[in-house]
């Protein structure tokens, strides 16, 4: 199980992903999926920092930026069937692609811990 939160960081809106070591997988795939699915032109946050632990009861963390819009999550249920199987093509087409080109893994180096871009704090 892992939490999600929106914080405001100065004037930058982030979202924060923590995991404990339990479920730090979840997070080690995004951090291993993020630059992978950003490189097919699949629109994914910007990943900012993430941390993934090596030792057990630490957590693993993500922060990258938000993006504006809604979430598939928050507008899912006033979706038609035409624009839920769109939506699900979509899904579909994007894991054939990202599949056909990489067969690693989020257990392989790429997906250990890197600091992309430093948060602005306004400060």
């Amino acid at each position: 199980m892992h939490a999600v939160f929106e914080v405001n960081v100065g004037s930058q809106e982030v979202v924060v992903a923590i995991a404990p070591s339990t479920s730090a997988r979840f997070i080690a795939g995004s951090v291993y999926w993020n630059p992978l699915l950003a490189s097919q032109d699949i629109l994914v946050p910007r990943l900012l920092y993430s941390y993934l632990p090596e030792s057990a009861g630490a957590f693993a963390y993500t922060v990258s930026e938000r993006l504006s819009g809604r979430s598939v999550e928050d507008c899912y249920d006033g979706l038609g069937d035409a624009q839920r199987g769109a939506l699900a093509h979509e899904v579909a087409t994007a894991q054939r692609e990202v599949g056909r080109h990489h067969r690693a893994g989020p257990d392989s180096a790429t997906a250990r811990n890197r600091m992309a871009v430093p948060l602005q704090t306004g400060e």
